[in-house]
């Protein structure tokens, strides 16, 4: 496994300070299908798969398949007054991963991945 400085990775994240668009998107079986996936291979590693690796990860499977992303980072507090970190994506109106816990923690970054589309003989719109 390579670990990579938070810090190196900012850049590849996306456009800091920004939000990809809210509207429907209309693959929201694709998103969910992704979503789930997602959830089924985090439960099933060798290691802790934690909510920024997994956000990181849904990142990069729908940027390969054409779909703009949201990567939001954010802090809180538990019960006993202990700050704690949390990180979730966005696609659309669809929340990809961490949405079960967002709620208790406030946005202090958010990245939009934007995704060149183009398209091919057929007139299919790839990223």
């Amino acid at each position: 496994m390579v670990m990579i400085p938070f810090a190196k990775m900012v850049p590849w994240l996306g456009d800091a300070h920004a939000e990809s668009p809210r509207e429907i998107v209309t693959e929201k079986k694709q998103l969910k299908q992704i979503s789930y996936f997602l959830h089924m291979v985090a439960r099933n590693t060798p290691f802790d798969s934690k909510c920024l690796v997994r956000a990181i990860a849904a990142l990069k499977m729908l940027e390969r398949r054409g779909f703009e992303s949201t990567l939001y980072l954010g802090t809180g507090r538990n019960e006993a007054g202990q700050l704690g970190a949390h990180a979730w994506l966005r696609c659309g109106s669809v929340y990809i991963s961490g949405s079960d816990e967002m709620d208790n923690y406030t946005i202090v970054a958010c990245f939009h991945r934007k995704v060149k589309r183009h398209k091919d003989k057929e007139g299919w719109s790839h990223g």
